[in-house]
């Protein structure tokens, strides 16, 4: 016995569509340090390469805040006052 198929596949499945990788473009310093100044996200330099660096995650965010309360609570016992830029 034959069994039917409801959907017969008539469409491809998959398109591929290869091409070829651009040539990356490699930036000076300086170049990196004005696009800096303008962008609202934050980059790696690293030999000419610029790479966009991914968002803080949750578990960041909480080791930034433990560091933190650990030194207020250091100065505080130490007297000392101190400023974050």
């Amino acid at each position: 016995m034959q069994s039917a198929n409801p959907l017969p596949v008539t469409y491809p499945l998959a398109v591929v569509r290869t091409q070829e990788p651009k040539p990356q473009r490699l930036y000076s310093l300086e170049e990196f340090l004005q696009r800096e100044e303008r962008g609202d996200t934050l980059n790696e330099y690293y030999n000419g390469i610029i790479t966009k660096l991914p968002m803080a995650r949750a578990p960041h965010n909480r080791i930034i805040m433990n560091m933190a309360t650990a030194l207020n609570n250091a100065f505080d016992k130490a007297g000392k006052k101190y400023f974050v830029e």
